[in-house]
């Protein structure tokens, strides 16, 4: 994986001396990302540029293939990129139609989807129940530890899933396993793993407005730190309206939630849980560096003078998020915004305009730039073990993953960068390495002892001595991994 810096520099120096511009299909670090150099149609099999998946020449006339997903649960976290019954002019929408209907006529077969709450649940009720409910499920990350190992396949084992290839995201699989076995996986299918990676926003009128130096030659440089975030929100947090009170009313310049506390230690590199050379994990949460880490969060984030976080507002408001926390950021009052890509789409009809920066670095030696998920809303895909046909059902989800790397996924870049970002090609570069650069960590997925919630809980708390915090909680932490790993190691379920 390249460095960010020497990534940011190249491409900058193009576009600022040779004018010349960079699209998102090329990727400067020289690895593949999940924007595609083609928009050729789906049934363009003699594309050279494009990848086909190693399937069968079959048809299943009359396979129904369900997906279980929340549909619209979850207001702006519902599904997104699974089906489409007609064209609108949304990219992703007109996409996903195209290559549902290539793939149904391909097949022989029909996609529909079941969607609401409790997608874990239900999976779990299909396997207790031993109902062929659905082919597919998808659900946030965090339902990882409900459904692996009893609930559902380990992918690794299936014939026709080959998850070395590039429509899959290659850290998932590599930092999710667990002594070899995966149970889940994402890639170009589902959209919110993309929506629900962390990243930060910035409104570019008010950067403008306050003499900012430029953010991207900041983030190229390599200097783009929690230090430098926390130094340009002093000059830009200001009492609007004249009240002498700094409150949802006035200007910020950094807007977060607790939950960032976990972020920016992820963004840093340190990890609840890390895996050894058995590909089995360990609690790393008790390390110098990340109280460290942990210690700057609460400074930056927990700062009232600086920064608006969202928990010091949930009194005043039912719906602190909705009547508060979005409305000062769609109103053009904050500069820096810690939030996942999704972001964007809430800010789609701000005047100002935004653009995108990686996480901050917690140290300018740090190497790269990591982009946590949010666990509960980045979505993942498991096939549950209720499915009795799952040869076929291998062979369909494989094609639905390849032809989404052609359809939908262009949809997503097409929405994301086009309608958000016009002509930014910083933005576009940057992106790709947001996505690229995605982490995981198992401790913070399978939610070991709390110490997510934990973390948020001494954020809200302005607590930064995560020493004893983590002591209270270790020893249950600890017990949770090691019945995982008994799990996985007991488990019949492997495809």
């Amino acid at each position: 994986m390249k460095t960010f810096t020497k990534i940011m520099s190249l491409v900058l120096a193009l576009i600022m001396v040779a004018g010349l511009f960079v699209s998102c299909g090329n990727n400067p670090g020289g690895t593949e990302t999940k924007a595609p150099e083609t928009t050729a149609g789906p049934d363009d099999s003699n594309d050279p540029e494009k990848i086909l998946p190693n399937l069968p020449d079959e048809r299943f006339d009359g396979y129904e293939y369900r997906i279980r997903c929340r549909g619209a649960d979850g207001t702006v976290w519902q599904s997104v990129g699974l089906d489409a019954e007609e064209r609108t002019g949304d990219a992703i929408n007109d996409q996903v139609l195209e290559r549902n209907n290539y793939l149904e006529n391909k097949y022989g077969i029909t996609i529909s989807l079941v969607e609401g709450g409790g997608v874990a649940g239900s999976v779990t009720q299909a396997v207790l129940n031993q109902v062929d409910e659905f082919d597919l499920a998808l659900t946030g990350t965090n339902e990882l530890g409900t459904l692996a190992p009893k609930y559902v396949y380990d992918l690794k084992q299936l014939e026709f899933i080959d998850l070395e290839k590039p429509w899959y995201d290659q850290n998932f699989n590599a930092e999710l396993s667990i002594g070899g076995r995966l149970y889940a996986t994402t890639g170009d299918l589902p959209i919110n793993d993309d929506n629900g990676t962390w990243c930060i926003l910035f409104n570019k009128k008010l950067a403008e407005d306050t003499s900012m130096p430029n953010l991207y030659e900041l983030a190229a440089s390599g200097e783009w730190t929690l230090d430098k975030l926390y130094e340009l929100a002093k000059t830009v947090t200001r009492d609007a309206t004249g009240d002498d009170i700094i409150d949802e009313n006035d200007v910020w310049g950094f807007q977060t939630e607790t939950y960032n506390a976990y972020a920016i230690v992820a963004s840093a590199g340190e990890k609840i849980a890390t895996k050894g050379a058995d590909d089995l994990p360990t609690l790393t949460a008790g390390t110098e560096r990340f109280q460290a880490v942990l210690e700057k969060a609460v400074q930056v984030c927990g700062d009232k003078s600086v920064s608006f976080l969202h928990s010091d507002f949930e009194s005043k408001y039912s719906d602190v998020w909705n009547d508060c926390y979005i409305p000062t950021f769609t109103s053009g009052r904050v500069l820096f915004k810690m939030v996942g890509l999704q972001g964007l789409t809430i800010g789609r009809n701000m005047e100002d305009p935004l653009g995108v920066l990686p996480m901050p670095k917690y140290e300018v030696s740090q190497e790269t730039t990591l982009s946590p998920i949010t666990v509960g809303n980045a979505t993942c895909v498991y096939i549950p073990i209720s499915v009795t046909d799952v040869r076929t059902t291998s062979i369909i989800t494989e094609a639905l993953f390849a032809e989404s790397r052609y359809t939908s996924r262009v949809g997503f870049y097409e929405t994301t960068l086009q309608k958000k970002y016009t002509e930014d090609e910083e933005s576009k570069v940057i992106l790709d390495q947001i996505i690229e650069n995605r982490t995981y960590d198992l401790g913070a997925v399978y939610g070991w002892g709390g110490v997510v919630t934990k973390l948020q809980d001494n954020l809200a708390k302005r607590n930064a001595n995560w020493a004893s915090a983590y002591k209270s909680l270790q020893r249950v932490a600890d017990r949770a991994l090691q019945q995982t790993i008994k799990n996985f190691a007991q488990a019949q379920n492997v495809g």
